[in-house]
Parts: structure tokens; C-alpha cells; sequence
């Protein structure tokens, strides 16, 4: 069944949304490697993209996360050029660390549950190796050397353990528990 756009307006009327279409972006998600790609005609009056920013996070048509990652580390690069001067004008070790995590740290670890898994491991070393995590080390702007695994693992646990909690607004995506099953 093709949506066209004037499907998208009626649906989101009748539900009460307004839809401003000078803001919309259409993406079509396919296979990374698919030899032929048959898209569907595109709505009218919308843009269609490879790539958006959603809550802040870039997202392409594959689930690469490439331009996020780009992002990322653009981000981080120009934050540790602001902690070196930081550090030149006297700000304590101490400090710097707290520094650091809230500007630098806090960038990559945003919504990493949602876009981590999807990272490619070259992409993976950009962040680590391409001197941002490693450069603030070496640095001495922070004091732990972070890597990507370690603090994917930690966000991803701390998200699967709220979701246990039956008042969680992903609670009803897991799989019941089997230890309250009877055997009949």
C-alpha cells in the first residue's frame, strides 16, 4: 500500500497534528548492500533525504551512522582545543576531568544506545583512536582512557535494567518472565 502525502495529512489530522511540510524530510531505510535499489515514488511536496538529524542524532538510509560519527568528532575535536586552553589558563586536573565529561564525554555517550550498535568497527576507531577519546588521555584533559565497547556496554545495561520496571515505556518489548510459567 503507497502512502501519498495527502494520506500522511488526513492521518495526522485526524489525530491532531499539525504538519508543517517546509519541514518535512522523507528517508527511505534499505539494505546496506543491495544491488538494486527500487524506491518508492517519492511523496509530493517533501524533500526526500539519505540522511537526517533526529533528536540529535544522524541518521542515513542504511543505518551506518557515518555522518553522526563525523559529527561526533568534530564536536569532541573543537571541545579539546577549548579544554587545552582551559588547561593553559590554570584549570585543575581535577577540573578538566569534569570539564571533559560534560562537554566531550557527554557528546558521544548521548543516545549511544540507540546509534552504538549500528557502528562500524572502523568507525568505532575514529572516535577512539582518531585522537579524540586517546588525545584527551595523552593530554591529560581526563582521567581515564574511555573506550566506545566499554561505555556502549554500560548505557545499554543501564537502559535494559530500567526497562524491567513494569511502568518503563519500553517495559512491554520484553519477553515475559519464564520463571512464572507452570508446568501442567
Amino acid at each position: 500500500m503507497e502512502l501519498c502525502c495527502v494520506d500522511i495529512l488526513l492521518w495526522s489530522d485526524n489525530n491532531k497534528l499539525l504538519v508543517n511540510l517546509s519541514k518535512c524530510k522523507e528517508i527511505v531505510f534499505r539494505r546496506p548492500s543491495v544491488k538494486l535499489d527500487i524506491l518508492p515514488d517519492p511523496l509530493a511536496d517533501v524533500e526526500r533525504v539519505c540522511c537526517a538529524k533526529l533528536l540529535g542524532i544522524f541518521i542515513d538510509c542504511r543505518l551506518k551512522f557515518i555522518e553522526h560519527v563525523d559529527y561526533v568528532i568534530k564536536i569532541s575535536n573543537q571541545r579539546l582545543y577549548l579544554l587545552q586552553q582551559l588547561r593553559k589558563q590554570g584549570l585543575s586536573d581535577k577540573c578538566l576531568d569534569v570539564v571533559f565529561c560534560a562537554i566531550i564525554l557527554s557528546v558521544i555517550k548521548y543516545a549511544l544506545s540507540a546509534w552504538g550498535g549500528y557502528v562500524t568497527k572502523d568507525n568505532i576507531n575514529r572516535i577512539i583512536i582518531n585522537k579524540t577519546l586517546a588525545k584527551a588521555k595523552r593530554y591529560g584533559l581526563c582521567s581515564k582512557l574511555y573506550t566506545f565497547n566499554e561505555l556502549l556496554e554500560h548505557y545499554d545495561d543501564r537502559l535494559l535494567s530500567r526497562m524491567v520496571f513494569s511502568n518503563h515505556c519500553l517495559h512491554h518489548l520484553l519477553e515475559p518472565d519464564s520463571s512464572t510459567y507452570q508446568m501442567t
